[in-house]
């Protein structure tokens, strides 16, 4: 499935979670680039992630994209899971 994401004007950093037994993060576009394909632009690494009141700590696939300087204006990511 796919799911869009709402970047504010001013962000710093846009990260994608999901737990690590799955495929996560297929494809990024910026539908205000023109709809040009970010996936590459983001950088994958594992945690863990533990629980409320100290359950298990699970492992999570993190996508991570932090841009030189903030976004200027708003973006629109519609983000590709698999």
């Amino acid at each position: 499935g796919s799911l869009t994401i709402n970047v504010p004007a001013g962000t710093q950093r846009v990260c994608i979670a999901c737990e690590a037994t799955k495929t996560g993060v297929t494809k990024v576009i910026n539908q205000t680039a023109m709809n040009a394909d970010v996936t590459a632009t983001f950088t994958q690494s594992t945690v863990n992630v533990e629980g409320a009141e100290g359950y298990t700590a699970k492992e999570y696939k993190v996508w991570t994209f932090e841009p030189a300087v903030p976004y200027e204006n708003a973006a629109t990511l519609v983000v590709t899971l698999g």
